[in-house]
């Protein structure tokens, strides 16, 4: 039945990413655009919007990072460029927060964000919990102190 709309199971699971970076991607912006917090906190506040999503999901992890193990080869291409634009569009914000809040290097700071993320979003499908996500948060508390945006919080 699947195939009678897909003609490739490389076609199902790209939209499937398809689908998934749509919905991330609202949920993401409607928190952010819902929070009156500086743009210091709203980067804090991404770790406790993923904390919710993970519980409220099965802790499963991150549908990018599980299926980019899977995407190797030219006939996935088009399913792992889902994944990296979905990553590129997280860099893109949180390097757009950075810089709202003030960071010398929103780039790099970013870039040592998205790594918690992404590093709490597979640890919790290892754990089965979303634990993780909140020791992330932890660590970017003072990955943002280090970065001169501590005081800035709530």
């Amino acid at each position: 039945m699947l195939y009678s709309h897909f003609r490739s199971k490389e076609e199902l699971v790209t939209a499937a990413l398809e689908r998934q970076h749509t919905l991330r991607r609202s949920h993401v912006e409607a928190h952010l655009t819902a929070s009156q917090k500086s743009p210091a906190a709203q980067l804090i506040g991404l770790f406790d919007w993923l904390d919710r999503w993970h519980r409220a999901n099965g802790c499963r992890g991150c549908a990018f990072l599980n299926a980019a193990p899977e995407l190797v080869g030219p006939q996935k291409a088009t399913a792992r460029d889902v994944v990296r634009r979905h990553k590129h569009w997280w860099q893109q914000l949180l390097t757009s927060l950075a810089q709202e809040a003030g960071a010398e290097d929103p780039g790099q700071l970013a870039e040592e964000l998205l790594l918690l993320l992404d590093g709490a979003s597979f640890r919790v499908l290892v754990e089965g919990s979303s634990e993780p996500v909140r020791v992330a948060r932890r660590i970017a508390e003072k990955v943002l102190a280090r970065a001169g945006l501590h005081g800035q919080g709530e």
